[in-house]
């Protein structure tokens, strides 16, 4: 199981990212640059900000968007488990 759930609305410029509990209780939400550094710093701040956040238990959330997507799936590989979610497909990576 994940705890907590991040979904990230994926634009060419910038990424809408929410932190909610399984709960469904909003931990933290901010809008950062796309760009690959820009989320690795979003995630180290989230680190210091949230009490008791791991990205290791964290799912990561994101519209399915082709090249924009790109930077966070690399930024989060390896820190949380991302998951583009497309159209009929409603299962998380386990």
């Amino acid at each position: 199981m994940y705890t907590p759930f991040i979904g990230v609305d994926v634009s060419k410029d910038t990424l809408d990212i929410a932190l909610v509990s399984p709960t469904n209780v909003l931990l933290h939400a901010q809008r950062i640059a796309n760009k690959k550094t820009a989320i690795v710093a979003f995630f180290k701040q989230l680190a210091r900000v949230v009490p008791g956040f791991s990205p290791a238990a964290a799912l990561c959330c994101l519209e399915h968007t082709g090249l924009y997507n790109r930077p966070l799936l690399e930024a989060v590989q390896g820190l949380c488990r991302g998951w583009p979610c497309r159209p009929g497909s409603n299962t998380p990576p386990t």
